[in-house]
C-alpha cells in the first residue's frame, strides 16, 4: 500500500473529524479541529494519505518549550497494522526534536491494547495514571496511561 505523509491542513479537517469519529467514542467535531490548528499556540500534526488524497490517518501535537504531546492520533480500521500509525509518530519525533523538545507526552485508554502495543513498541515509557479519566458509551470509566518517550537533544 503506498501512502504519503505530509503537514496536516486544515482542508482535511472534515475528513479527520469523520475518521475520529470511527475510532474513539468521543469524537472531535470539524469545527474542533478547525479551532485547535488554527488557533490553539504550537498545534501542528500530519496526515497519512494515499497518493489520491484519501485519509488514512492522522496525528495531531502540541509543542510548548521542551514538551510536546500527543493530542488525538487516529488511524483508519482498514489500514491497521501496516505501518501508518509508527511512521506518523516518528514523523512527529523527528519535528519536535527539531524543535528542541525533550520528550514527548501522551495519554491513552487502559483498555486501547492495540495503541498500548503501538507505542510499547517505540519505547514509550508509563510515568503516571489518571484514574476515571475517560467516560465509556456504556457509562462505564476507564483510567489514562499517560506515556513518555524522552528525547536525546
Amino acid at each position: 500500500m503506498d501512502y504519503k505523509i505530509v503537514p496536516f491542513d486544515f482542508e482535511i479537517c472534515e475528513q479527520a473529524s469523520i475518521l475520529h469519529a470511527s475510532v474513539f467514542e468521543r469524537p472531535w467535531s470539524k469545527k474542533e479541529f478547525e479551532v485547535l490548528i488554527t488557533a490553539s499556540p504550537g498545534v501542528f500534526g500530519f496526515k497519512a494519505t494515499s497518493l489520491e488524497e484519501h485519509l488514512y490517518g492522522f496525528i495531531l501535537l502540541q509543542y510548548i518549550i521542551d514538551d510536546a504531546e500527543i493530542l488525538t492520533l487516529g488511524v483508519l480500521e482498514s489500514h491497521r497494522r501496516q505501518g501508518i500509525g509508527t511512521a506518523l509518530i516518528k514523523t512527529a519525533i523527528k519535528q519536535i526534536f527539531i524543535k528542541g523538545a525533550k520528550r514527548l507526552l501522551l495519554e491513552v485508554n487502559e483498555y486501547n491494547k492495540e495503541a498500548l502495543l503501538l507505542y510499547k513498541n517505540l519505547n514509550f515509557k508509563a510515568y503516571g495514571r489518571r484514574k476515571n479519566y475517560y467516560l465509556l458509551n456504556d457509562k462505564s470509566q476507564a483510567d489514562a496511561l499517560l506515556l513518555e518517550i524522552k528525547l536525546n537533544n
